[in-house]
């Protein structure tokens, strides 16, 4: 969302909100976001959060799809953040700010920490196994389809062209030719259906080793080996694009593998692509730092990112050598 949307957003909506929500304005709080713009706000002593997503990144159909998938999720007893209907408001409301369209949702604030409060183990990548796999299993047995968007319509691929640089040309030579090759791979009702999107540890709040999964914005109809590769990925990089440990991330996919198995079977010849789709999350992010922020504000990370991908994609090498199937015992 680009510097003066947010300025909109930051100033207007305390003025309109509680015209719509029977809130009290002092708790309203902003706590962030990144496509979206995300508040705190109390209402009969109870926190919720609330969100402001632009037109031109979701529609309203899209919105309401996501908030079924949640709360079919909910029911099935999967800890999920549900979406809340206030009295008076409607599940999706509808606001004109400056000129633009916004959709506002309410959603219930889980309880639990955030990943910089409470620190992973192999329990709680156990659990982020365990509870991806209920997903998947609720998800793949959905008789409807959910109006939401393929994995092709991901705004950081469709605007590759526009966001990185045109002397890169060669990296977007590389990524259609990697789409192209996803666009064969086998489409079956136990491989293929929604999933999260962003499956990582950040969407995710603790409570001792138990996992609340928050942020389903980007759902989409994806490949189910996609969450497992996205959850996997961003501990892969951690805090030194430039220097992945291996040996601790072993442990990672291992637990976050067993979990997920206990739930739903893990077919060998998808871990086996697991590879393709950890080179596809490396586009969207390479495509999103350009996307996001000018040049002059990187800092090392994302410079050591961008530089060690380029280094990878020019010698043809996968963004990680793991065994997926071997360490599984698959």
């Amino acid at each position: 969302m680009d510097r003066e949307k947010i300025k909109t957003i930051q100033n207007l909506i305390p003025k309109i909100i509680e015209k719509i929500y029977p809130i009290d304005r002092a708790s309203l709080r902003e706590i962030g976001g990144y496509q979206n713009r995300v508040f705190e706000f109390t209402h009969n002593n109870k926190q919720f959060i609330l969100r402001v997503t632009p037109a031109e990144h979701r529609t309203r159909q899209q919105i309401e799809a996501e908030l079924e998938m949640i709360h079919k999720l909910k029911e099935e007893g999967i800890p999920v953040a549900n979406s809340v209907t206030l009295p008076g408001a409607a599940p999706v409301e509808k606001v004109e700010l400056e000129g633009n369209t916004y959709f506002l949702c309410v959603f219930e604030k889980a309880s639990g920490k955030t990943w910089i409060e409470e620190p992973q183990n192999e329990n709680t990548f156990l659990e982020a196994g365990r509870v991806l796999g209920k997903i998947h299993t609720k998800n793949e047995k959905l008789t409807e389809k959910l109006e939401r968007p393929s994995w092709r319509e991901n705004h950081y691929l469709r605007n590759a062209c526009k966001f990185i640089p045109a002397e890169k040309s060669w990296v977007i030579e590389k990524m259609e030719n990697h789409l192209e090759k996803m666009d064969k791979l086998p489409k079956t009702k136990n491989n293929f259906g929604l999933v999260h999107g962003d499956y990582n540890f950040a969407n995710m709040l603790y409570d001792d080793n138990r996992v609340t999964i928050i942020d389903f914005d980007e759902a989409e109809y994806n490949w189910f080996i996609y969450d497992l590769a996205v959850y996997l990925f961003y501990y892969l990089l951690g805090g030194d694009p430039a220097n992945m440990d291996l040996e601790p991330n072993k442990l990672v996919w291992k637990k976050l593998g067993e979990g997920y198995s206990g739930e739903k079977n893990l077919d060998p010849e998808m871990v086996e692509m697991l590879p393709d789709f950890l080179r596809l999350r490396e586009f969207i992010l390479f495509s999103s730092i350009y996307g996001k922020l000018p040049q002059g504000s990187w800092g090392k990370w994302q410079k050591d990112f961008i530089r060690t991908t380029e280094e990878r994609l020019k010698k043809n090498q996968p963004f990680v050598d793991m065994d997926f199937n071997r360490l599984l015992g698959l």
